[in-house]
């Protein structure tokens, strides 16, 4: 029996349904057949989308991640410092100056400060409590990837793809192209039990039956919805004002499914903030190695030494990726690629005078390249601009309840996935937040005895939280 009193199910009576293809819904369906012993055959995933993955679109499954970062960790050549120095990059009197991190130290002074923090506001302001129980320990390795789990290349490729080539070995179904449209409950006054899924594939309607030893597994809300890519001469498409258009059906089944009860969360909570979460985010791709030699020679340091740059005055709240190279694994030597989002693209640029949102990628090259007091690049560059009107929905304001547990009160065969559910003591939209929500569905609907991984805290808070 699970944590949450489950009984267990027999794995080779049941029927599992996943709706969503990100990382939450793929996560679910291993957990669901290397720790529930569920068939492959007996694991159906439906996805609006053509393709798997989520917002992360562009080895071996006998091994694990922390394999690929190990291995990658000991043979890189050559090793990066110890620890970057530049975290942000600002203009002063005398012109572009680099913001060290030893200017950023957090002393024990202003740790205390921080807990005492935590303590005040732990009541009216649980998410910062949150926050600084998960990461106090590690603020002052903010810019030192060593201290992170870096893989070779990136994610797409060696994490989605290995685990859609190992689920396609393991005979689950997908089922792309389809809309779940509805669902039916029992009882419809305080759902306890689904008992039918409705949707689309390619334009014709199904009906499926739900049993009650079989179970759905959903995925709420997307950070990607309505996201569009731009070109290197125009800008996204679709983030403009009336973007809201564009989102509907990556929301509407959370919509649907609340409308049956409050227990299922409230999606309109974070479709009416929208504007509140737009990011925009960009790759640039450089023909030879210039921009990488500017920025060596800027820094100091190696591509790849440290984790964000942030432009502090940049009217677009840039920070910047410089990556090792490659990062992607067919990408040529004569290549370099690197990343940025920006917080504030509805702003007028502080070079080109319009919003990101307006601009193309060449234009958002200029900016960065002007603030950088780098030389033209544009002819041997690309930049790809790429608006996402819910990028950080996740943080959005909210209240208790908007956002429906795992497993919803009193329900049996349901469970709710990705980064709009409640974790106690966990903090959302890393990656691993939809892995453990997953973990925790497939545990608590399979009732196994296994509870899922507890959630990293703070040593230091946890011992003040007992003298207090």
């Amino acid at each position: 029996m699970s944590k949450l009193g489950q009984s267990h199910r027999d794995p080779e009576h049941i029927q599992a349904w996943l709706i969503g293809g990100g990382i939450a819904s793929i996560s679910a369906a291993v957990h669901l057949i290397s720790e529930a012993q569920v068939s492959g055959s007996n694991i159906h995933l439906l996805d609006l989308h053509p393709s798997l993955g989520g917002g992360m679109t562009p080895g071996e499954i006998g091994g694990t991640m922390m394999d690929e970062i190990r291995r990658f960790e000991n043979v890189e050549r050559p090793q990066p410092q110890k620890s970057a120095l530049v975290r942000a990059l600002n203009h002063g009197p005398s012109g572009l100056e680099l913001v060290e991190t030893k200017s950023l130290h957090i002393g024990a002074k202003n740790r205390l400060a921080l807990v005492n923090l935590m303590l005040e506001r732990e009541a009216t302001c649980p998410r910062v409590s949150k926050n600084l129980r998960k990461y106090l320990e590690d603020i002052q390795d903010l810019n030192n990837v060593k201290t992170l789990n870096r893989t070779e290349s990136n994610l797409y490729e060696l994490i989605v793809y290995p685990i859609v080539t190992y689920l396609k070995e393991e005979d689950v179904h997908f089922h792309f192209n389809t809309e779940v449209t509805n669902l039916t409950v029992y009882p419809v006054a305080d759902p306890a039990l689904v008992t039918s899924l409705q949707f689309l594939q390619d334009g014709l309607e199904h009906t499926v039956s739900i049993n009650p030893t079989d179970i759905v597994i959903a995925t709420l809300g997307s950070t990607s919805a309505g996201a569009s890519l731009g070109t290197n001469q125009s800008s996204p498409p679709n983030l403009s004002l009336n973007w809201e258009n564009e989102v509907a059906c990556d929301w509407r089944f959370w919509q649907r499914l609340a409308q049956h009860s409050p227990k299922f969360g409230c999606p309109n909570n974070f479709l009416s903030q929208g504007l509140r979460s737009t990011v925009e985010t960009f790759t640039t791709t450089f023909h030879g190695p210039d921009f990488m030699v500017l920025y060596e020679k800027l820094t100091h340091e190696r591509p790849g030494t440290g984790a964000i740059i942030t432009l502090a005055e940049s009217n677009w709240a840039i920070s910047l990726s410089i990556p090792r190279q490659p990062v992607f694994s067919s990408q040529s030597r004569s290549t370099n690629i690197i990343s940025g989002y920006a917080l504030r693209p509805a702003n007028e640029g502080r070079f080109v005078k319009k919003p990101m949102y307006k601009c193309s990628g060449q234009e958002i090259l200029i900016e960065i390249l002007s603030f950088l007091e780098f030389p033209t690049l544009l002819s041997t560059s690309r930049t790809i601009p790429y608006g996402m009107p819910f990028g950080t929905a996740p943080f959005l304001s909210r209240r208790k309840g908007d956002r429906p547990r795992v497993i919803p009160q009193d329900t049996t065969n349901i469970a709710c996935i990705g980064q709009f559910v409640e974790i106690p003591d966990d903090t959302t939209l890393a990656m691993e937040y939809s892995v453990h929500s997953a973990q925790i569905a497939v545990t608590e609907l399979m009732g196994l005895p296994q509870p899922p991984d507890e959630v990293k805290k703070s040593l230091l808070l946890e011992v003040l939280h007992l003298m207090i």
